[in-house]
């Protein structure tokens, strides 16, 4: 999974519920920073949105990838990036957005 939101990705936490969509579970059943920094999120976030059957479905978290990262560690928006720039593990920062 590509992330590509940029600066404004942190509006409102929504930045913290994507990453959570995407890990397919709590806060409480991840480990590391993405847990930290979903800390202080609603218990869920999502609740009252419709199924997800693509994330219900994976069995692991999907691999996070970006274009790079910004100084306030949100993945950097495809405008924003070089046509060549590679793409690189994303690990949402502890403490951030």
């Amino acid at each position: 999974v590509v992330l590509g939101w940029g600066n404004g990705g942190a509006l409102m936490q929504r930045d913290r519920a994507v990453l959570q969509l995407l890990s397919g579970s709590t806060a409480d059943g991840m480990a590391g920073s993405l847990a930290d920094s979903l800390a202080g999120l609603p218990a869920d976030p999502l609740a009252g949105l419709p199924a997800n059957p693509l994330v219900d479905s994976l069995a692991d978290p999907p691999l996070l990838h970006c274009l790079g990262i910004t100084q306030t560690g949100q993945p950097r928006h495809p405008l924003y990036a070089r046509q060549d720039t590679p793409l690189m593990d994303y690990t949402h920062p502890v403490g951030s957005g």
